[in-house]
């Protein structure tokens, strides 16, 4: 008896035991009532996005962080804005490896190579699409936000492909980006990566962001747009 008992178990389907993503993903899935998933199976049709199914290591790693976000804004207004997220490896948006990407209603993140001393950019990049989806859903009038610069937005594939491609690129600040009006490289694409550049910096590291607005008065009243939203 014990013997057919185990032949059974050992037939049963392979993932009859088996969680959607991880034990500490789905936990979270559950607790704050958000689809997450750990494929592209279920995601929107977009044949410009790829990525693979994210290592048990990976989604281990990252829940805390996954956590740490949601714990920042009330379940309700997160699920006003966010329906899915997407944790994938190797994440890709026309061939270029990507961080994260939102198109409103839905979150794709990569869950990799942020180990250590990079471990907190997770929250960066959650922060910074999370904004995206805000923009876009509350439909924020981010052109006028984009009037507060000093210089043209450079939108060419050439400047936008190295700061999606190049993470120490993208994170370069200094005091001629902060005169022109920009934290970070990566805002001087377009309006929407700079309005999210600003709401990443505010949540993620809040002493630094005071600092640099003492230092320029375009980031002021930059901020002081962004705390009105």
């Amino acid at each position: 008896i014990m013997f057919r008992y185990i032949l059974l178990l050992l037939l049963l389907p392979i993932n009859a035991f088996a969680y959607e993503c991880s034990r500490e993903i789905d936990d979270i899935s559950k607790e704050y009532q958000i689809k997450i998933y750990c494929n592209l199976s279920d995601s929107l049709r977009n044949e410009n996005i790829s990525g693979q199914v994210s290592s048990a290591n990976d989604l281990q790693e990252f829940a805390p962080y996954l956590r740490k976000f949601l714990n920042y804004y009330p379940n309700s207004f997160v699920k006003k804005h966010v329906q899915k997220f997407f944790l994938l490896k190797n994440l890709t948006l026309n061939g270029v490896n990507v961080a994260g990407l939102s198109n409103g209603p839905c979150i794709w993140i990569k869950t990799q190579h942020y180990y250590g001393q990079y471990s907190d950019f997770y929250l960066t990049v959650l922060n910074h699409e999370f904004s995206s989806s805000i923009l876009k859903s509350d439909y924020l009038d981010y052109i006028s936000w984009g009037n507060f610069s000093d210089r043209k937005y450079d939108g060419s594939n050439y400047f936008v492909n190295k700061n999606m491609s190049d993470f120490e690129f993208s994170r370069e600040t200094g005091q001629k980006i902060l005169n022109e009006g920009f934290v970070f490289n990566y805002g001087k694409t377009n309006p929407e990566n700079d309005f999210n550049t600003y709401a990443e910096l505010l949540f993620t590291n809040p002493q630094k962001m005071r600092s640099f607005a003492k230092s320029n008065f375009l980031v002021r009243k930059k901020l002081t747009f962004l705390k009105n939203v």
